[in-house]
């Protein structure tokens, strides 16, 4: 895992940007309950795409990532957290999360978990 906790020192805010998640930790649990936002890896959607991702052709071999579905995927893990603002991030180009149209996004939207078009600016 790698995730990076930013505090605003003025004001006390959490920003916790977690861009490479490969299982879902105490240590990440933690992070994410005690962060304003949480930016998270949205790599990828189902658990049959993490095969794709690590040795896929044309792609490079970048670890494992926890998929966004499933019972122990980060949509059910972030379900902990609602009070947080949750947004997915690094989505893979095969990942059903960047079509604002598919099931997978109603899904995640359902939970009040973003997925930022690109160049989005946002406040926390």
């Amino acid at each position: 895992m790698t995730a990076y906790r930013v505090e605003d020192l003025a004001t006390g805010g959490v920003l916790l940007y977690a861009p490479s998640v490969g299982a879902w930790s105490s240590a990440l649990d933690d992070l994410c309950a005690a962060a304003d936002c949480v930016l998270l890896d949205g790599t990828v959607f189902d658990p049959a795409e993490t095969g794709a991702v690590r040795g896929g052709a044309g792609r490079a071999a970048t670890g494992p990532h926890l998929p966004v579905s499933g019972p122990q995927g980060s949509l059910a893990a972030l379900a902990r957290h609602p009070g947080r603002r949750r947004v997915y991030i690094r989505m893979d180009d095969s990942n059903p999360l960047l079509d604002p149209a598919s099931p997978a996004r109603a899904r995640v939207a359902a939970q009040r978990v973003e997925v930022l078009p690109d160049g989005a600016e946002f406040v926390v």
